[in-house]
């Protein structure tokens, strides 16, 4: 019996699916329920030829790799939603829901891998039991003499530079695999949905968007290709997307494997410019009983414990994909898949039936072993991960291998996860690991120090902020300059930070020789030191400065160190030999003020 429910579980969103058919292995395929491909020699030649033309008629989507079938795909492509993989957590398409969505554009996909070629009709309504095939070796005699109805892979072939299809005949093999999706051109059974080429374009597009980031977590895939042939067989390269591993920069081996390496992709649209982004990628692949609830899930579930990190090392790609969510392949860039973050995350997750959204755990899924899945993987074991990120992204400044502005941008900004609660979390806790690391550079370059050691320096005036970091490393003090959301994510630990405040330099100037800091910058400082009115604290500081440009400390009673202050009512002039004791005329106007508060309060 014909079976025309094969998009059940694929909804018209995830149309973008055939488009990616060729980022996967070809061991990933699924194709159709209770679906028999009959051999071909039941049938006269010339039905067959009449048949197979008309499905051969018009356009067509087409999907290359160069891996084959093997027997046992050839058998799973008859058993959508019944997967022949679904215990094997090293591949992706698990569900058999993949291949299913090319029916959003077809109704006759065919096949062309190894020795074999089919063509699936799940309405019957050209063929009986739901298909056809052929076999190079056993029915040589009748491809041969249905060449004109291949012509159609005939001409792909050359344009894909995979040979002849004289040499395919000869060999008996072709080495790769060839899908082929002529598109539905009136409403069927399966799907109302009629296609054409702009309908196609827009696909093309789409996928276009995220083209930068489909490779980025594929391990054997390196390039794809979007083409088109016009009707005179001229070839367009539409789109061309590289990625390729440039360098490994650590590899941590135990209960978790975790690695870190650069990615290089590049994207090429038809008539621009080569665009190429560079990624900082950490994996990570969990075993032993670290986890032991994930462990139990991960058997049940037949999935791995993985996760990985994609940090773009320029800010187009952070603004473009930070903040991605990916399982193998980009979730769709949808409101409840972005996180905040400023990476791509990429995990073995379970979806929901769509496949375009992660399950968490709700009111109603209390006790769904994928949605508990899914909350364990991001609550305890994506901290580890982003953690090991973080440090690698350190490890990688410090060899000169990224800059150490790119290792801050890893960091997550509490600002932009505040919005949800998962996402935020993961910010505190991340705050709480790398509160004691090692993962901030002093202001110097000379070392690194972690956030109990650092000290923090802002102010919103720039003369006063250069005069107070010219003295910190003067006195060799850890003087860090980080970027804002590195520090509202070490705020997230609630550990103290040791913060430059008036009463903060006034410690260390009285703990410190700062003899040799100039005495052009010392008003500056003596302003900042007195700003909050602790008078009390500046006793000792030789900071108080004179007409003859000298300074001298601030005492509570030194008769003959007295310092001046002339007022309306007593000028200086009163005092002709004592000029020099009295502060500057051009004091400015804060500093003069404050030292009159002192004068009153020491009478």
């Amino acid at each position: 019996m014909a079976n025309c429910n094969v998009l059940r579980n694929s909804p018209f969103g995830a149309i973008q699916r055939p488009i990616r058919l060729s980022l996967n292995n070809p061991l990933n395929f699924i194709l159709i329920r209770k679906c028999a491909l009959k051999m071909i020699r039941a049938m006269p030649i010339h039905m067959l030829m009449s048949l197979f033309f008309n499905l051969n008629l018009g356009p067509a989507l087409l999907a290359y790799n160069n891996e084959m079938f093997t027997d046992r795909d050839w058998e799973g492509i008859q058993k959508p939603g019944n997967s022949i993989k679904r215990k094997n957590p090293n591949t992706v398409g698990k569900f058999g829901l993949g291949f299913n969505s090319v029916y959003h554009i077809t109704d006759h996909p065919t096949i062309l891998s190894g020795r074999n070629i089919g063509i699936l009709d799940p309405q019957e309504t050209v063929f009986h039991r739901g298909g056809l095939s052929w076999n190079f070796e056993k029915d040589k005699k009748s491809i041969e003499e249905l060449i004109d109805q291949f012509h159609p892979f005939q001409t792909v072939l050359e344009v894909l530079n995979q040979g002849f299809w004289s040499e395919v005949l000869k060999s008996g093999c072709f080495k790769g695999t060839l899908f082929r999706f002529p598109f539905r051109l009136t409403p069927s059974e399966i799907s109302e949905h009629v296609y054409n080429s702009l309908r196609v374009q827009e696909l093309f597009e789409s996928f276009t968007k995220d083209a930068c980031i489909s490779l980025l977590f594929l391990r054997h895939v390196t390039t794809v290709s979007l083409k088109k042939i016009d009707r005179d067989g001229e070839v367009i390269n539409l789109l061309t997307v590289n990625a390729d591993s440039v360098s490994s920069v650590e590899t941590v081996k135990g209960e978790l494997d975790t690695g870190t390496h650069i990615k290089v992709t590049t994207v090429k649209h038809f008539e621009r410019p080569e665009k190429e982004f560079i990624w900082l990628l950490t994996t990570c692949l969990g075993h032993g009983n670290r986890f032991p609830h994930l462990e139990e899930l991960s058997k049940k579930l037949y999935n791995n414990i993985a996760l990985d990190l994609a940090f773009p090392l320029t800010k187009e790609g952070v603004d473009s994909f930070g903040g991605r969510l990916s399982c193998a392949l980009p979730l769709p860039d949808k409101a409840e898949n972005r996180t905040g973050l400023p990476v791509v995350i990429n995990g073995c997750f379970d979806l929901t039936d769509d496949r375009r959204s992660i399950k968490w755990i709700e009111v109603d899924q209390q006790h769904d072993d994928a949605a508990k899945w899914n909350h364990i993987l991001i609550e305890k074991l994506l901290p580890i991960v982003y953690t090991f990120a973080v440090m690698n992204a350190i490890f990688s400044a410090k060899v000169s291998s990224i800059t150490i502005e790119e290792a801050y941008g890893i960091w997550p900004d509490p600002d932009k996860t505040k919005h949800n609660l998962k996402w935020h979390n993961l910010t505190k806790e991340l705050s709480k690991s790398l509160a004691n690391e090692k993962v901030l550079q002093t202001a110097d370059n000379s070392c690194w120090v972690s956030a109990s050691e650092a000290i923090f320096l802002f102010n919103n005036d720039d003369c006063v902020l250069s005069c107070l970091e010219n003295l910190l490393l003067m006195l060799k003090k850890p003087l860090v300059k980080i970027p804002g959301n590195v520090y509202r994510t070490l705020t997230c630990s609630h550990k103290p930070l040791n913060i430059v405040s008036p009463p903060f330099i006034r410690k260390i100037l009285q703990t410190s020789d700062w003899t040799a800091f100039p005495n052009e910058k010392k008003l500056l400082l003596l302003s900042y030191v007195m700003s909050d009115g602790q008078y009390d604290d500046l006793i000792n500081l030789p900071l108080l400065p004179l007409s003859d440009g000298s300074f001298i400390t601030f005492q509570r009673t030194a008769a003959n160190d007295m310092a001046y202050i002339d007022v309306q009512s007593f000028p200086r002039t009163l005092l002709p030999g004592l000029v020099k004791r009295f502060v500057p005329k051009d004091l400015p106007g804060d500093i003069l003020c404050h030292l009159r508060n002192i004068g009153l309060k020491s009478k």
